[in-house]
């Protein structure tokens, strides 16, 4: 089973929280939705939610994983744990190759399990596609206002960020709008 949203659009209160929004997570892919606060990544998750219509009400991942559902919309699942139990989370999942949309804050994690990414700011998608492709200096100075340089990870090869804690904002010309095409978009 795959996931594929096609040109969604939520209004809530008279505005729109998210608009035209594109996105794919293939069968047995991770596709990763990350974006800064308020960009309306859980207005999408509730959305794909509402879509898939659950067999009970909310339920813990353990058990969710146990009953081997075709497809898992997970929101933030590595939030409060401790980093060891983050990295067994990531792994399973990773082993598991379940069609997944995960929204996650944490890029690095972002890169290391997710096949795609789509990344959302101000309710639009900006950019899609691997990691690697993704995110970039450019991207991380738009999108989340972060100096940063990315680069390979010395044991899996995936996209690293290196973030600069020293100068953490990114300064008003590197926040200027992205190129028109980002990876996939």
């Amino acid at each position: 089973m795959r996931i594929a949203i096609e040109d969604l659009s939520v209004v809530l209160a008279g505005r729109a929280v998210v608009a035209g929004v594109h996105l794919v997570a293939g069968e047995g892919e991770i596709a990763g939705l990350v974006g800064p606060n308020g960009s309306g990544r859980s207005t999408v998750l509730r959305t794909v939610y509402r879509h898939l219509r659950p067999r009970a009400g909310r339920v813990l991942l353990a058990r969710a994983l146990a009953q081997q559902p075709d497809v898992l919309v997970l929101d933030e699942p590595t939030n409060h744990l401790d980093v060891r139990h983050q990295v067994e989370l990531l792994a399973l999942l990773r082993a598991q190759r379940r069609t997944t949309l995960l929204a996650l804050h944490d890029l690095n994690a972002a890169a290391a399990v997710c096949d795609r990414l789509h990344v959302l700011q101000h309710g639009t998608i900006v950019a899609s596609g691997a990691p690697q492709q993704v995110l970039t200096p450019a991207l991380l100075a738009a999108v989340f206002g972060v100096r940063a340089a990315v680069v390979e990870h010395p044991l899996t090869g995936d996209a690293l960020i290196a973030y600069d804690h020293h100068t953490p904002a990114a300064t008003p010309n590197q926040r200027q709008q992205l190129p028109e095409a980002v990876g996939e978009t």
